[in-house]
């Protein structure tokens, strides 16, 4: 984080009053806690002589991070997604965003969902193949509710589409996979995106 930081800092100064396109980001992923979700915040706990080191030595403001934007997923008490940080302020000061997936803008991404499932024989990428396709019976699925009953009905006995050489194991395999991910994460699963956004 210093480090990020401090490449933050000294690029702003070295651009400062330029007519540069160029930018510096970061993408910080938070998997422990609150710890990386207040990086906008000052840092009540650096002492006087802490400071003066960032200043002088390090030639460093001690200031947070500037252009901060934070991604949760979408819950309908962002408390729980936030680890007790302030969503509302966050939100109200064009800090904080909800992020879902909708099916006609995510379902190629579904092959993400199995990046942990063993596929030696990747049935399971010929079946995110099929489900992406145009010339399949997905692509007039618009919605996830609907992905689901007709994914149902590639469970059945006799019925594995066009392509036959997947077999109905295979995509009862897939369907209990898929089913178990959007159980656990049915918030994330919704097409109804302007809800998300007045929320």
């Amino acid at each position: 984080m210093f480090l990020m930081k401090a490449i933050q800092d000294k690029y702003i100064r070295n651009t400062e009053g330029l007519n540069n396109s160029d930018s510096v980001a970061f993408v910080v992923l938070n998997v422990k806690g609150r710890d990386l979700l207040g990086l906008d915040e000052e840092n009540d706990d650096l002492d006087d002589a802490n400071r003066e080191i960032y200043l002088h030595k390090l030639d460093i403001p001690p200031t947070p991070f500037e252009n901060v934007k934070y991604f949760y997923p979408y819950a309908k008490n962002p408390e729980s997604v936030t680890y007790g940080r302030d969503f509302e302020s966050q939100r109200d000061a064009g800090k904080a965003h909800q992020y879902a997936y909708t099916y006609e803008s995510d379902r190629e991404k579904i092959e993400m969902l199995f990046a942990n499932v063993d596929d030696t024989n990747e049935t399971m990428s010929s079946i995110v193949a099929q489900i992406a396709s145009e010339n399949s019976e997905f692509s007039a699925v618009t919605q996830w509710a609907d992905f689901k009953t007709k994914l149902s009905e590639y469970k059945q006995s006799g019925n594995t589409g066009k392509d036959k050489e997947i077999t109905v194991l295979s995509w009862r395999k897939f369907s209990r996979h898929f089913n178990r991910v959007y159980e656990k994460n049915h918030h994330l699963f919704n097409d109804n995106i302007e809800s998300i956004k007045g929320e």
